[in-house]
């Protein structure tokens, strides 16, 4: 049920409590093709939220105030244009529908023509209508269909709704063919000018030493290398078919591409050791691990909003989320998607499978699925930008060192994630200061003392603190905290139990300068107790599992707002001229 990608108007809804006139409106709408839904007035706020229209018909009759119903309207933003109707219209009212917000006033009963003229013209007003033409979506009508129903159908045709071009198709299929030359890739690219441009400013770029300037396609292709090319010009592409201002609050999509390039970046990076297959496709899989995010929150923006808050509110992940409120998830639409632009088996594979850490764990060798799974770990852990939640999970040190991470310099990982993030956020026009804003991190906090009753695993937390600019130490028992010679600026502990929770607790008070702030991260056991934990001890800040990053990060701030400043960055600095790690 692919509609058409035109700006015309689809959907209306009429919010009219006299029922004849009501019914003259919706017929006259639906024999002009327009998808048409109806309300009495009794509730028209509700109703107009439900449908989302384009335009919203309300009578000046709307009880208790149709004007200041059509104020509340366009407040919240519900609907692209509001008309003001009335069958007795006064000079005054027609003021006051402008004075409301209103785009229009018809006069009822009208002609079908002269409505759907108004319709049209108003619409025509508006953003949306502009944006209906570079993305246009799908509407579902009036069926009665369960949200799941929708994902199902937003799966099977949303790369007919949102089609990449036909030179990153062409890209795609010579890519997919294995052995490949520079001048097929340079061919396909040539076929568009805005590819073809932003190949040859890429390969030119710092990034790549600046070795002097290429005019030739075919010698920037070499430059980049084939997969390489294939993940900028895909990259930009779908980029660029999703806009980048935000629907559902607390969704980010700036945010989101920050995200994700930093997964491909930690994705390639874990993948280039011997014996990993397909790591030539680990940047593009990390990159686009959660695109089945974007096309939910397009797609079926309403019910997706209801995902975030779910997420937000009750401390889950936006997987759990998504399963609990649409019965679906974004990996599963994300691979679909991505199959039926005919992106590669391998990359199309890791995506459906990379919240399943049964990828990563208890397999004896890396693979490309577990890449990406660590990888969107290890972002989480270090706030570089979101993908709607913090939530960690715990991963032995086993698992790390399958994918060479065993022995990690976190300051040298930080900064260059940092400069090389910088680089790819042009490419995907991300400006600078909506970069920054992405990135969370801190320099020059301090020293933190680390202990985590599980001493293979405290990977994620040193990445977290590192990134927030402390020195870590880490310590495996509770009594070498005695052995301190100087008390840190932060002490982060996960305890076996409240028994050893206390031990550490008493140590730390024991310093001879008195206690230094610390945070307490108790498992899920603790839940309910963290009040009575921390009862008499205002350098403490207690958490429970799931681990979130974020909470992590404003409970520290809370015990050190001069240290931890948020997003304390460097600005506009030089990129170094090296490879991708």
């Amino acid at each position: 049920m692919a509609p058409d990608s035109q700006t015309h108007v689809e959907a209306v809804l009429i919010s009219e409590p006299h029922a004849r006139i009501r019914s003259g409106l919706e017929v006259s709408l639906t024999q002009h093709g327009y998808q048409v839904a109806t309300d009495d007035g009794s509730d028209p706020l509700e109703a107009i939220e439900a449908q989302v229209p384009d335009v919203a018909v309300l009578s000046c009759d709307l009880l208790p105030d149709g004007f200041r119903i059509c104020e509340q309207v366009v407040e919240d933003g519900i609907a692209a244009a509001i008309i003001m109707s009335s069958h007795e219209p006064t000079k005054e009212m027609v003021i006051k529908a402008a004075r409301a917000g209103a785009k229009g006033f018809v006069v009822t009963p009208t002609s079908g023509p002269k409505l759907r003229q108004k319709v049209e013209s108003v619409y025509s007003q508006t953003p949306q209508a502009s944006s209906r033409a570079k993305f246009p979506i799908i509407r579902f009508g009036a069926r009665n269909l369960s949200d799941a129903q929708k994902v199902d159908i937003i799966m099977r045709d949303v790369s007919e709704i949102r089609v990449m071009p036909q030179a990153v198709a062409k890209i795609l299929q010579v890519t997919n063919q294995g052995d490949v030359g520079a001048h097929d890739i340079a061919a396909a690219a040539g076929s568009d000018p805005t590819i073809a441009a932003m190949v040859l400013k890429r390969a030119n770029s710092a990034y790549y030493g600046g070795n002097g300037q290429i005019s030739d396609l075919r010698a920037a292709v070499v430059r980049l290398g084939s997969r390489e090319c294939r993940d900028q010009v895909v990259g930009m592409a779908t980029s660029d078919l999703f806009p980048k201002i935000e629907k559902s609050f607390g969704f980010n999509r700036v945010w989101h591409w920050v995200h994700s390039l930093s997964c491909g970046l930690l994705a390639e990076h874990l993948s280039r050791r011997p014996g990993f297959v397909n790591w030539q496709d680990a940047f593009a899989a990390g990159l686009l691990h959660d695109i089945g995010k974007l096309i939910l929150d397009d797609f079926l923006t309403s019910a997706y909003g209801r995902v975030v808050r779910t997420a937000h509110t009750t401390g889950i992940t936006m997987l759990a989320a998504e399963k609990k409120v649409l019965e679906r998830d974004h990996a599963l639409v994300g691979s679909q998607v991505l199959e039926r632009w005919r992106f590669p088996e391998a990359i199309c594979q890791a995506i459906a499978d990379h919240h399943d850490s049964q990828h990563a764990v208890p397999t004896n060798h890396a693979n490309l699925a577990g890449a990406i799974f660590l990888a969107d770990q290890m972002a989480k852990a270090m706030l570089v930008g979101s993908g709607g939640d913090f939530i960690v999970h715990d991963i032995p040190q086993a698992v790390w060192d399958r994918y060479g991470c065993r022995i990690v310099n976190f300051e040298a990982l930080c900064g260059q994630l940092e400069e090389q993030l910088r680089e790819y956020c042009s490419f995907l026009r991300i400006n600078d200061k909506e970069a920054e804003d992405a990135l969370d991190h801190n320099r020059d906090s301090g020293t933190a003392v680390l202990f985590d009753h599980d001493k293979d695993n405290t990977f994620l937390l040193t990445l977290f603190l590192v990134n927030q600019g402390f020195e870590v130490k880490t310590v495996s028992e509770p009594d070498a905290f005695s052995t301190l010679k100087d008390a840190p600026q932060l002490v982060v502990f996960r305890p076996a139990d409240f028994g050893e929770a206390n031990t550490v607790l008493k140590r730390i008070e024991s310093f001879k300068d008195g206690p230094c702030p610390t945070v307490c991260v108790l498992e899920d056991s603790g839940r309910g107790y963290e009040e009575e934990f921390r009862a008499g001890r205002e350098w403490l800040r207690v958490l429970t599992k799931p681990l979130d990053c974020f909470e992590l990060l404003c409970k520290a701030r809370e015990l050190l707002p001069d240290v931890l400043k948020a997003k304390v960055l460097a600005r506009a600095k030089p990129l170094r001229s090296e490879p991708r790690c």
